[in-house]
């Protein structure tokens, strides 16, 4: 702080939230100082080191209601470059952003509301140019020479903690802290190694932040512990294993970036989100916020209680018996609503949240009824009616019956990895005109076969399917 704050001046702590005024001021024998602080509405004093102390006023605030953001907060990015709570944006697209700062064109999807956090997302102004890159490497600092090897080997290594990993080689370890965070999190991989002895700490600091962020990890020696079975890791038997998966997928990541601004890659995007391309009205506050927190309370008992596994089977098993039951007592309305929330339970157990269930919900109504369907009179009360396909993209297809399933090879084995380390989503059997295709799902967003994709985005095929 260039001078003290007075005594009186209400003050913030970004990081944990508390709000309170200065009461005084100290300096410990090793010189550094500190600031006294009494909670607001209460009589209890708090000590904070300097960097912490914010005047109250220098806290983002919500550019419609001025309200502070506080972390939970559900919030977007204005035009102006201010955070805007979801509630309070209105309905004009021209106040929205994409995630390159740039206002939404006439096709762009409505975005999704960020969550605020101890340390708020950057901006888009603050993004910009910042793209993935890089192989992030994660475990104790002993094993830096094994880093600064592969990278003089030619791994795009990017990492800068390697080349100050002895004693006191960190001029700052606040900084140093910086960019491991933020290298970890904006990698296009991350590699955690862990030897039997090794026991790391700040590691999984950055295991956490990449996950966070959607970074793939790929992982050696981490098998006993938890975190292990979250699915987003990738096990290897060898660190040589890893590095050469880890260079792989780094490579055709930045080929893929490098086209991302391209009509193939936007044809892309097409493709794989249909449910996306109409916005859809956003509910009201309190019927969003009691679904929410209503479906965040199944989660969380369905996951202690059922465990957290995908129970694929096991969902749609419990379905078809539910069905059986409507079949035999169609208004007992108990029944169908047992349906209702076994389909939530597999929506939160393949991917979907809380806060996502109900825009998935307005975007995927908003989709039916732009469709074209048959005059009702026409159809049977017992057979299902569905809507007319044949305005929709050949590349939009069902999964396929269970059977033989059908192993991706070549560029299309390598093309599926790639998306779906970097985007998500899963592979699957799909079946047109009685042929089994490989498929790429992105659950609700759609499915298209890899034959179609690789057609429609010629780079991938191009840049990765060789062998």
């Amino acid at each position: 702080m260039s001078a003290p704050l007075e005594r009186g001046t209400p003050v913030a702590i970004e990081h944990d939230g508390f709000r309170g005024v200065v009461i005084g001021h100290y300096e410990r024998l090793d010189g550094k100082r500190g600031v006294v602080l009494q909670q607001d509405g209460t009589k209890v004093v708090h000590v904070y080191g300097e960097k912490w102390v914010r005047p109250a006023d220098d806290l983002e605030s919500c550019l419609a209601c001025n309200e502070p953001m506080k972390a939970g907060d559900k919030y977007l990015w204005d035009v102006s470059g201010d955070p805007i709570h979801a509630g309070c944006a209105g309905p004009e697209r021209e106040s929205y952003t994409k995630g390159d700062g740039e206002p939404l064109g006439p096709d762009d999807p409505i975005p999704t509301p960020l969550t605020w956090q101890d340390a708020p997302n950057p901006s888009p102004a603050a993004k910009s140019g910042e793209a993935r890159a890089g192989i992030y490497t994660a475990s104790k600092t002993k094993h830096a020479p094994v880093w600064q090897d592969y990278r003089a080997r030619g791994w795009p290594i990017n990492s800068t903690w390697i080349d100050e990993a002895g004693p006191g080689e960190s001029a700052d370890l606040s900084d140093l802290w910086d960019r491991c965070i933020r290298e970890a999190s904006t990698a296009s991989v991350l590699v955690v190694y862990r030897e039997a002895d090794d026991v790391l700490k700040g590691g999984w600091a950055e295991v956490g932040a990449a996950l966070a962020c959607g970074v793939p990890i790929y992982a050696v020696g981490i098998e006993g512990f938890t975190i292990a079975k979250d699915r987003r890791i990738e096990h290897f038997e060898t660190l040589d294993d890893a590095m050469d998966a880890a260079a792989r997928l780094a490579a055709f990541s930045a080929r893929f970036q490098a086209v991302c601004d391209t009509p193939e890659y936007r044809a892309l995007e097409a493709m794989c989100s249909p449910a996306l391309a109409t916005p859809s009205p956003q509910p009201a506050d309190a019927l969003r916020e009691a679904l929410e927190t209503y479906y965040a309370r199944q989660i969380e008992w369905s996951r202690a209680t059922f465990g957290p596994a995908l129970r694929t089977g096991g969902v749609i098993d419990h379905i078809r018996k539910e069905l059986r039951e409507i079949e035999a007592q169609p208004h007992d309305l108990s029944e169908w609503v047992d349906v209702i929330i076994l389909a939530m339970d597999g929506y939160w157990r393949h991917g979907g949240t809380a806060e996502s269930l109900m825009p998935s919900l307005l975007a995927k109504q908003a989709k039916n009824m732009a469709r074209n369907w048959p005059d009702w009179r026409t159809m049977s009360e017992d057979s299902a009616i569905e809507h007319d396909r044949s305005g929709e993209p050949a590349a939009l297809t069902e999964p396929a019956p269970a059977g033989e399933a059908v192993e991706p090879e070549g560029a299309e084995r390598r093309t599926m990895e790639f998306l779906v380390a970097r985007f998500g989503g899963h592979g699957v059997t799909i079946v047109r005109d009685g042929e089994r295709l490989i498929g790429y799902s992105l659950g609700r967003r759609g499915t298209i076969a890899m034959r179609d994709l690789l057609a429609a985005v010629p780079f991938a095929s191009k840049e990765y399917g060789a062998e």
